[in-house]
């Protein structure tokens, strides 16, 4: 018996250290991940490990709704839980920022037991923790659910508030990397679009070389940075046609020898302009990159006339989708469209001087000329969504119901009674099958239908990659039923 009583101690001493050896450990993985899905869903495994747990969940606060929704929910059936902050266990703590440590949820008069009734689980103990930002505001809640062993103890609670304070710096570096990333996207998209206004005939081409530009290089298989480093190149490579004058860049006819030597200022002006934007170091080549997408392998080409590997990997690509869709999409009252065997036979014999040929091969080998357009076209359907105007000075409280009258994964098309000024922000509810998309739009287009009907037409300002994808899957899953 002494024997036993000797090695208690020490197996809790030890299994103490182990769990926050795992606390450091975790905390160290967090601080390094800038994805939040990630990040979130390493947070509920390891807290649910080391608390000896059935199940865990993530709550984030939205102070703009006053509502805390589940980011991760563990072995959840349901897609998302929405609570008014206060209502729930989860939602006291997320209004008040206390710790509460719950032995039996259904004795505790703040339980919410709807969850439980709709999905058959049945909660027990309740360990939950407040997440605090820099400013001590309330940004997330984790709720712990079931300890195993019984009952969630004094050494669980310090554990899950050590590790709530971790994770509450994990993800507030990784909310401003992500704000970080929306409004350097949002600075792209709005340089890309001025080129698209000066010139209407070309509007679309930086998309689709894009598009066309990722598809080589992930045959390549360049790796995340580099491929980010393509994207927001090949976006902004003729950004620099901002500074040709409009005679010129618009002009119907062939241009004359000196007006093609004023047009080929704009590779240069593309390196000018994106030499003025703050990149961070591993962007840094973003500038000559997206500028250098005219130089030819054989030397001939423009701004800098480098030669074969001197120009880099990246502007050879970009070089071989420009010129391919510069082919293909658009008709000049001079030059009508090529067929995409024209185009591929231009490519083949550029090839052997401008082009790298290796690129081309891949190009068309690979058929990576085949665009998918789906995930870019507008879907005539009703879908039912909510919506209230975002105002400085005075925010609407109230959603109003609506449908949309179109929909593609950058905007939708609305009616609503009353007119919304160009330029408005809204917050729009956009109800699916099968999830709920909160998200926050900005007014392009007001069509007035009738004395009290508008057609709006918004453009989404805040969708993350992986939301706008879930969209654009659901959207192709209805253009193939119908």
């Amino acid at each position: 018996m002494n024997k036993k009583n000797r090695k208690t101690p020490n197996s809790f001493h030890n299994k103490f250290l182990r769990d926050y050896k795992s606390l450091i450990d975790i905390s160290q993985a967090m601080i390094g991940e800038r994805n939040i899905e990630k990040l979130l869903s390493l947070i509920m495994e390891e807290i649910t490990r080391v608390l000896e747990a059935e199940r865990s969940s993530l709550f984030l606060v939205d102070h703009n709704t006053g509502e805390i929704w589940s980011h991760i929910a563990q072995k959840a059936e349901i897609e998302e839980i929405r609570l008014p902050i206060g209502k729930g266990i989860a939602g006291y703590t997320a209004k008040t920022g206390k710790l509460l440590n719950i032995r039996n949820a259904y004795k505790d008069k703040r339980f919410c037991s709807d969850f439980d009734m709709e999905t058959g689980f049945r909660t027990k103990s309740v360990l939950c923790a407040a997440m605090f930002n820099h400013e001590k505001e309330v940004i997330g809640v984790i709720q712990v659910l079931n300890k195993k062993s019984g009952y969630f103890t004094k050494k669980d609670e310090k554990i899950l508030v050590a590790f709530a304070s971790h994770a509450s710096i994990a993800l507030e570096n990784a909310i401003l990397h992500d704000e970080a990333e929306i409004f350097m996207r949002s600075l792209i998209k709005t340089l890309a679009a001025a080129v698209d206004a000066r010139d209407p005939v070309t509007a679309g081409h930086s998309e689709r070389v894009t598009y066309y530009a990722l598809k080589i290089g992930e045959e390549l298989k360049l790796n995340q940075d580099k491929m980010r480093m393509l994207e927001i190149a090949a976006i902004l490579h003729d950004v620099g046609k901002i500074g040709v004058k409009d005679r010129i860049l618009t002009k119907p006819g062939r241009y004359t020898k000196e007006e093609y030597e004023e047009m080929k200022k704009h590779a240069y002006y593309t390196k000018q302009i994106l030499d003025n934007i703050h990149f961070s170091k591993k962007d840094k080549d973003i500038p000559l990159v997206a500028s250098t997408h005219h130089e030819m392998m054989n030397g001939n080409g423009y701004p800098f006339g480098l030669k074969k590997t001197a120009i880099p990997l990246l502007s050879r690509i970009i070089a071989v989708a420009d010129i391919y869709d510069a082919m293909i999409s658009y008709d000049r009252p001079y030059k009508k469209a090529m067929t995409v065997n024209q185009a591929l036979d231009v490519l083949r014999k550029e090839s052997r001087t401008r082009l790298d040929r290796k690129i081309v091969d891949i190009f068309i080998k690979k058929q990576l000329y085949l665009f998918d357009r789906r995930n870019y076209i507008r879907i005539n359907v009703e879908l039912a969504i909510e919506y209230k105007v975002l105002r400085p000075e005075e925010q609407e409280k109230i959603y109003h119901s609506s449908s949309t009258t179109n929909i593609s994964a950058g905007g939708l098309v609305f009616i609503s009674k009353k007119i919304i000024p160009i330029s408005s922000f809204v917050a729009v509810r956009v109800y699916l099958v099968d999830m709920t998309l909160d998200l926050t739009a900005k007014v392009i287009r007001v069509d007035k239908i009738s004395d009290k009907k508008y057609k709006i037409a918004i453009c989404f300002v805040n969708i993350s990659d992986p939301v706008r994808e879930k969209l654009s899957k659901y959207l192709v899953k209805i253009l193939n039923t119908h």
